[in-house]
């Protein structure tokens, strides 16, 4: 696929060091899921020559299976987190992901069963009802996760909306994240 060379070249464009040496949050929805995991799946392949590079990657609505080996490989060269955001009412995902991989587990579908402490799920079914709304949201997912965009307007949300038992913010010690979320939106960390 594409996507899947689109991932390694930007791979490499990252162990070049062409974004200098800081290093960068890569947020995808979709094929861009696809791509930024592939990135961090090709980081992995370099060893230490990966590391240092990524900070935060995001994947929301990723076509790609939901194997905990995969994304803790994935996971392990973020400095802070891999999330795999996931809308489980996406039809569009499920119906094309599984028609052409003939895989019933689909990280953008489902969380990731993983214990790995970099990589969390985010179910956005809430906020997110299918496969195309990602992008209308996408700033409203940036604002939950605690990702700077550049906009300037606010989420309009209730400062008392706090989160349902059992419910966690993604990353540690975020519980402020919590509070921002509609009602309907679940947060696991795991």
């Amino acid at each position: 696929l594409r996507a899947d060379l689109a991932g390694t070249e930007l791979a490499n464009a990252l162990a070049d060091r062409t974004q200098g040496h800081r290093p960068v949050t890569l947020v995808g929805f979709g094929m861009g899921a696809r791509v930024v995991f592939k990135c961090l799946l090709e980081l992995a392949r370099k060893g230490s020559d990966g590391l240092g590079l990524v900070e935060t990657a995001v994947c929301m609505g990723t076509p790609w299976a939901a194997t905990a080996e995969e994304w803790e490989t994935a996971a392990e060269v973020c400095g802070h987190r891999l999330v795999n955001a996931y809308c489980s009412t996406d039809r569009i995902l499920a119906f094309v992901y599984r028609s052409a991989s003939f895989s019933r587990f689909v990280a953008g579908l489902q969380a990731i069963d993983s214990s790995h402490p970099c990589l969390h799920n985010l179910d956005v079914t809430g906020v997110v009802k299918g496969h195309w709304e990602y992008r209308d949201k996408l700033y409203t997912l940036l604002q939950i996760l605690g990702i700077a965009s550049g906009k300037t307007e606010q989420i309009d949300t209730p400062a008392s909306v706090q989160p349902e038992e059992g419910r966690t913010a993604v990353g540690g010690g975020e519980e402020e994240l919590a509070m921002q979320l509609d009602d309907s939106l679940h947060v696991h960390a795991t």
